[in-house]
């Protein structure tokens, strides 16, 4: 049996597979690696390695303890019409395999700042924002019989492909529902893998209105709620917006922006008006294509 991944596709799926091969040394030579190391490494292959547009502009390096590392991230159309927004935070399965004990974690010592949730800080960051929280969770399981064996991208059910989930997304209000329980078995049914998010249903082929439809449909219209009456929906009324928030654009003009000591005005202005967000990615869609890349299924 074959399926067919569309060149992001793939992208995503070997940079998952990567961060799964990462964690997986990691775990054999007993040497952490923090969640900031993943994520930046992350970023570089996607910026090396994706077929479409990437720009990446990191602007603040939040304080261990007292802000959330969240990324605001654009997946965008190829016309650069359609965008969906989502604010991530990254966390690491623990090298037990068991759970997400970052997830659960405080912030803010000083008695100016009491004490709070870190989910909470990352859910409240992206309502202002008007955007989705979103947790990226970046994995390894000795025991791959945990891990779930349907990839819904394909919709093909007992095709596993284990690596695929070395970087797994899961809404973040549905992660805050459990959060008594921190474990990848509960945690992985409410996520799905790096390459679902753009979903091709096994044909490869993006639909006419991009990657931002595809993954307002992925993650579902709940993790969408926070959008709605913020900008005009897309014709579909799929919760897409048709143009960028002001953080990708001002973002955008940063990328292209050069100063004599390195760091253009723009950078600051980033910094200074969204101090809880760490820096910006946009991801633009490849060109069109009529056929994706077949990979051939592991079921006999």
């Amino acid at each position: 049996m074959q399926y067919t991944l569309s060149e992001a596709q793939l992208c995503l799926l070997e940079l998952a597979r990567g961060v799964w091969g990462r964690r997986g040394l990691s775990k054999a030579a007993r040497l952490p690696i923090s969640e900031e190391t993943i994520t930046e490494n992350l970023l570089l292959d996607l910026h090396q390695e994706y077929p479409g547009d990437i720009t990446i502009v990191p602007f603040s390096k939040p304080q261990e303890g007292k802000t959330g590392a969240d990324w605001a991230w654009s997946f965008e159309s190829f016309d650069g019409k359609r965008s969906f927004p989502m604010l991530v935070q990254a966390k690491a399965l623990d090298h037990r395999d068991h759970q997400y004990p970052e997830i659960a974690r405080f912030i803010g010592t000083s008695k100016a700042k009491p004490k709070r949730r870190q989910i909470d800080q990352l859910i409240a960051t992206a309502k202002k924002l008007n955007f989705p929280a979103v947790y990226a969770f970046y994995n390894h399981l000795g025991d791959l019989r945990r891990v779930p064996s349907a990839c819904r991208s394909l919709g093909i059910v007992g095709t596993p492909i284990p690596e695929s989930w070395g970087v797994s997304f899961a809404p973040a209000h549905k992660v805050a529902s459990v959060l008594t329980d921190q474990t990848f078995d509960t945690h992985c049914r409410h996520s799905i893998p790096f390459h679902c998010l753009i979903c091709t249903h096994g044909t490869g082929k993006t639909p006419p209105e991009g990657s931002p439809r595809t993954i307002a449909h992925v993650l579902g219209s709940s993790a969408l709620g926070v959008q709605r009456g913020r900008r005009k929906p897309g014709p579909e009324e799929d919760g897409t917006w048709l143009a960028r928030h002001p953080i990708f654009d001002l973002a955008y003009e940063a990328s292209l922006s050069e100063t004599a000591d390195g760091e253009p005005v723009l950078v600051a202005r980033l910094r200074k008006q969204f101090p809880k967000v760490a820096g910006v990615v946009i991801v633009r869609d490849p060109k069109p294509a009529e056929a994706g890349f077949p990979v051939q299924s592991r079921k006999p």
